[in-house]
């Protein structure tokens, strides 16, 4: 699933399941509801941290947008 980008986009449900994942199979990944910028996100429609993270072992900046729509079953 590896991108050819370096940037790793990852789709999650406002429950925190990830749906996909362009570098890791999402089967194996934890809920991520509990994420900063995921909380924030859910709270005012975008979100932003810096943090480390334990799967690239590195500080990273993550970024959180919410998308609405039919595809996703929201108004």
């Amino acid at each position: 699933m590896r991108a050819t980008t370096p940037t790793r986009f990852t789709v999650v449900t406002t429950a925190g399941l990830v749906l996909a994942d362009s570098h890791q199979d999402p089967a194996g990944m934890e809920n991520h509801a509990t994420r900063p910028e995921l909380r924030a996100a859910k709270a005012s429609g975008e979100g932003v941290s810096i943090r480390y993270s334990r799967t690239l072992r590195t500080e990273m900046m993550y970024y959180a947008l919410v998308v609405r729509g039919e595809a996703n079953g929201e108004p």
